[in-house]
């Protein structure tokens, strides 16, 4: 998760919180690769942050399709405002793991479990007349999902946490 105090932590994003990564795992329960996309951006209303094909094969040097079982991305959990061409007007974007978006379910027609780690609301935020804000502490956990791109599960940070602790160096702790 990309605020989880883990030493597991699925984003190594340490500001803000406005890049997407994504974890492909195979059967074996490897990660076959750990990549990380754009900071979120804003264009013509919509808001994001993908990871994609090319992403993961120029980090990676992958010339063919990558096997993954398993695909575990997050979603950026940081809210981003953006100021209007109307002076004092801001829009708002939170991105959720519970709303993919139409590549995410593209993609989830390749594999039996995809993971969508990040906020699991939206709650509203007040902007003030400068543009801040104050964080809206939106609950934050990881979404399951099959290949119909129907939700299987919903884990919230602290079960998330309290998974991980079990876990050191990819083994369950003795």
């Amino acid at each position: 998760m990309t605020n989880s105090p883990s030493n597991h932590r699925i984003s190594p994003d340490s500001k803000g919180w406005q890049h997407e990564v994504r974890a492909d795992i195979d059967l074996t329960g490897n990660r076959t690769t750990f990549t990380e996309g754009g900071k979120t951006s804003i264009n013509s209303g919509l808001a994001k942050a993908e990871v994609n094909s090319f992403d993961i094969k120029s980090q990676h040097g992958i010339k063919n399709d990558i096997k993954s079982d398993i695909v575990l991305h997050t979603h950026p959990t940081a809210t981003t405002v953006e100021s209007t061409a109307t002076a004092g007007k801001f829009s708002v974007y939170t991105l959720t793991a519970t709303d993919p978006s139409a590549a995410d379910t593209a993609d989830f027609a390749k594999r039996d479990t995809n993971i969508i780690a990040g906020n699991l609301e939206k709650n509203s935020v007040q902007v003030n007349a400068d543009g801040s804000f104050i964080d809206p502490n939106n609950k934050q956990g990881a979404v399951f999902y099959d290949r119909s791109g129907s939700e299987t599960m919903r884990i919230e940070l602290s079960t998330v946490n309290k998974i991980l602790s079990n876990y050191e160096n990819g083994q369950i702790k003795p």
